[in-house]
Parts: C-alpha cells; structure tokens; sequence
C-alpha cells in the first residue's frame, strides 16, 4: 500500500508529496516549521475527513484502495508479471554448521595489557595576569 508521510493521503509517498507544508499523522493539521505543534488527539482522516485515522481499516476510500491493489497484484501473478513467494518447508531443523573462517578467533589479551592509555590527572593552575 503507498501513502505518503507527509501529508498521510494515498497513491503516492513523501518524496512525491505536492503539500508545502506536512500534516500531523493524528489530526491531520498543517505542520508548520518552528512552530510547536499541540495535537488535541482527535482522529482526522486524509481520505475521507472521517473522525478516524488516514491510514484505518474505518475508512471506505482505505478498503477500497486495498482491495483494488489485491485484485491488481492478483492480475500481475496471473500474468506472470510478479511470482508468489513461496514460504520454504521448516519442518526439518537445519544443523548449524561452524565455519572457521567465517568466525575467526579474536586476538588473545595479554595477562596486565589494558587496551585504553591512562593519562595521568595533572592539576591544572591558573594566574590571573594583567587583568586589574
């Protein structure tokens, strides 16, 4: 399904959105640059302007474009356009297999090596000079 986040309408994504300005996901109103945003967390939909979200099942405009895409990916299958995937078989469990230089041994540490230099903490004074 493609909608965009932009402006939450679909049949196109953000990068393609015309909206100059982006729209909260919730309320749908306009998001504006530097502006806080304060949703009241009223559901508003994109579609339809119905009192639930742009993207829900709520929606008639939301099935309808669903069930057009079905019966669109439906026909390329038919077509031999797109190809199901088939799930592969798991009923057998695959034995891990250790591969030596796929996972190679890590450098041994030597006994007292610290791998961090230490930087001895030397005090620090300040003199005022030239300042009066």
């Amino acid at each position: 399904m493609t909608f965009c986040t932009r402006c939450w309408c679909l049949g196109h994504m953000r990068d393609k959105c015309e909206l100059e300005n982006p729209r909260c996901r919730i309320c749908i109103e306009k998001l504006i640059s530097g502006q806080t945003h304060i949703c009241l967390n009223k559901a508003r939909c994109a579609q339809c302007n119905g009192d639930h979200q742009s993207l829900s099942s709520e929606c008639e405009k939301v099935v309808e474009y669903r069930s057009e895409l079905k019966a669109q990916v439906n026909n390329a299958i038919s077509a031999g356009k797109l190809h199901r995937l088939i799930p592969q078989d798991r009923t057998q469990s695959v034995e891990f297999q250790m591969k030596q230089n796929e996972f190679p041994s890590l450098p041994q540490c030597m006994p007292g090596a610290t791998t961090w230099k230490l930087a001895s903490a030397q005090q620090a004074t300040t003199t005022n000079v030239g300042f009066f």
